[in-house]
This record gives C-alpha cells, sequence and structure tokens, in this order.
C-alpha cells in the first residue's frame, strides 16, 4: 500500500515547467498594455512557450527514420474527423481549414503557428487539446504519457489555464502579413532574366 501525499507532494506532482512558464508570461501580459498587439514584448515568449506545450512528448507516428517528421498541426488539423460523442467546435473547424487551404503555407510547422496565432486571437486554444483529451487512443498515438497534452492531471492544469481569466484580451490579425513571391527580373527589353 502507498503512503498517502501531503498537498505539497500532489502538488509537485502536478506540475510542470512547461506550464509554470506559460503562467508566469500569462501573469506579465495581465499588468501589459491591452489589448496584446503584435509589438507586444511577451507575446514571442508566450507563442514559444505554447508551442513547445504542443511539442512536449509528441511522438512521430508514420515518419520512418524520420523522413516524414510530424509536427503538432499532424493531429490539430485531421482532429475534426474524429469526433465521436462531442459536439464540434465551428470556429476550430474554420480555423483549421483556413490553416490548411493556405497557399502561402508550405510547412507543418508554418501551419501550426498560424493556427496557435488564430486561435490565441479568438480565444480556443485549450479546445483542440480538450477534444484530444477526450479521446484516449488517438491521444495515446499522438503522445508520450508523461507529456503535458496526455497526462490527465496536467491537461486538467493546462485546460484551465487559458480561460479569459487567465489570457489577456489580443488584438492580433489573423495571419501575419506575408511578403509577395518576388517578381522575375527583366532586362531593359522586357524579356525575364
Amino acid at each position: 500500500m502507498q503512503p498517502l501525499r501531503t498537498m505539497s507532494q500532489q502538488r509537485k506532482a502536478i506540475s510542470s515547467p512547461l506550464l509554470d512558464k506559460l503562467r508566469g508570461i500569462l501573469h506579465l501580459l495581465k499588468v501589459a498594455p491591452q489589448p496584446i498587439k503584435d509589438g507586444s514584448y511577451h507575446l514571442v515568449p508566450l507563442c514559444e512557450t505554447l508551442e513547445s506545450v504542443f511539442k512536449d512528448g509528441l511522438k512521430q507516428p508514420n515518419s520512418w527514420f524520420g523522413l516524414n517528421p510530424q509536427d503538432y498541426w499532424s493531429w490539430i488539423e485531421p482532429l475534426q474527423d474524429y469526433y465521436f460523442n462531442t459536439k464540434q467546435n465551428p470556429i476550430l473547424r474554420k480555423m483549421a481549414n483556413e490553416v490548411a487551404e493556405s497557399t502561402t503555407l508550405h510547412s507543418l510547422q508554418g501551419k501550426g503557428r498560424c493556427f496557435l496565432r488564430k486561435a490565441l486571437a479568438l480565444k480556443v486554444i485549450s479546445v483542440p487539446i480538450e477534444h484530444l483529451g477526450g479521446n484516449r487512443r488517438l491521444t495515446t498515438y499522438w503522445y508520450s504519457d508523461d507529456a503535458i497534452i496526455a497526462n490527465p492531471e496536467l491537461r486538467g492544469r493546462w485546460i484551465l489555464c487559458p480561460d479569459p481569466p487567465y489570457f489577456p484580451p489580443f488584438s492580433l490579425p489573423p495571419l501575419l502579413p506575408l511578403l509577395p513571391s518576388p517578381s522575375p527580373l527583366r532586362d531593359p527589353h522586357g524579356s525575364v532574366v
């Protein structure tokens, strides 16, 4: 029989440095001028920490010898096909479709970052995690058991973290302005060089 753990031991058992860092950044953002815009000093660390949470313990299924690397976008995009007994979130579905159909985003990492940005702006950052956590088989397929997203106790802290009292309002354009593709060089006679 295992001895009973004290409250401090229980809190320590369900802590994560990434979640603690996320809470710290959110606290700094709460005291920053509102709403949070692209120029905010703490926006980049927030996005990097969120990306680290999504990548924490991510497995590489279907990646033979690393030839087909997976990223968190790899499970977010098809997540809308795995709703069983839960109602689909129309905002999540629309965002996933917009990111997937974007012609300017080519890498899984770029699509994942775009999705995180949109999810922050629309305050639905915890929705994909809630839906993934509702499907144990899908969770174990994509994440190791000690990952924040796969661990029910840590996931509970994560889902509670991005509620409106914790997240400040964001005023972010849905996509970063992308540079136009360069026009071909032309010689003085008008032909392409």
